[in-house]
């Protein structure tokens, strides 16, 4: 009995092992490290090089690299119960899709109906801005820099209602980017 747990759980510690191991994938102008079961996938961009990483929960990362690419919309309106009354008056349509508060200023401007956290890290002596998730698998997980180069190029990094595990795993690739010296 003993020996069956010892090789059950050995197999456990394996598993978890391989599953931790990372590969380094390298793009015109930087690399990151990412899980060894992610693929990359490239893709065709009009302005911009994409790609595309498939994590092993068959979720979607997109890389976009270029002088066009956008940060994040980090801006939700809230309206005061005033505006809510005159909008009724209105028989406004899209009322239903609006947010009505009795401190609207102050609501926006904390964040209050935002689904995601923002902060400002440095990452490879570059200013990222950072967005995580309010939930776990509703929201956004990804990274920006602004002006990465003199040619004004830009990184985007964005995947979507992520279970906890990929989250972590893409939140902590963040941390292994590193910038083409050549490109500065």
């Amino acid at each position: 009995m003993k020996r069956i747990l010892f090789i059950v759980i050995l197999g456990i510690i394996i598993a978890c092992s391989s599953s931790n191991q990372k590969k380094e994938e390298n793009f015109d102008g930087f690399s990151i490290c990412i899980p060894d079961n992610w693929l990359k996938v490239s893709s065709n961009g009009i302005d911009s090089k994409v790609t595309v990483l498939v994590t092993n929960e068959n979720d979607t990362v997109f890389i976009n690299y270029g002088k066009s690419v956008r940060g994040f919309t980090e801006t939700v309106i809230v309206n005061s119960l005033q505006s809510k009354i005159h909008f009724d008056s209105l028989d406004w349509p899209y009322r239903s899709e609006m947010i009505f508060s009795k401190d609207a200023t102050v609501e926006e401007r904390q964040g209050i109906f935002l689904r995601e956290y923002y902060r400002y890290d440095t990452i490879d002596g570059k200013r990222a801005k950072i967005m995580v998730p309010k939930l776990f698998g509703k929201g956004s997980t990804g990274i920006h820099f602004d002006s990465l180069n003199r040619r004004g190029e830009k990184l985007t990094i964005v995947g979507n209602n992520l279970n906890q595990i990929t989250q972590d795993q893409l939140y902590k690739s963040f941390y292994t980017i590193s910038f083409d010296e050549a490109n500065d």
